[in-house]
């Protein structure tokens, strides 16, 4: 890979919302993000522009990230607890600003 614009996330999950096609679910993570200087929305932002860089339209990158995020929350490792995906993103959007005291 030369460029973060030379991404292959699309060769393993097509560029479709339904999964009929698609045999492997993907997700966009951050490894570390105190180590790498980076969030989660700059992992989403640079596979966003690097499909449109290829051609993708706006309206299908924007479904396909979409599905990509929703497949990120299913497989989630946080601790199983009988939470909504909703409760599971305040939750998150919680400890984010906790941490902004940090940076």
């Amino acid at each position: 890979m030369g460029s973060i614009f030379d991404h292959y996330i699309q060769e393993l999950n097509e560029m479709n919302i339904s999964d009929e096609k698609n045999l492997m679910q993907v997700t966009i993570n951050t490894d570390d993000p105190i180590i790498f200087n980076t969030n989660i929305n700059n992992e989403f932002a640079y596979i966003f522009f690097a499909l449109k860089e290829k051609g993708y339209p706006r309206e299908k990158l924007l479904q396909w990230i979409d599905k990509v995020r929703e497949n990120g929350m299913q497989s989630s490792f946080i601790e199983s607890r009988d939470l909504s995906n909703e409760q599971r993103i305040k939750e998150v959007e919680n400890i984010i600003n906790e941490l902004k005291f940090y940076i």
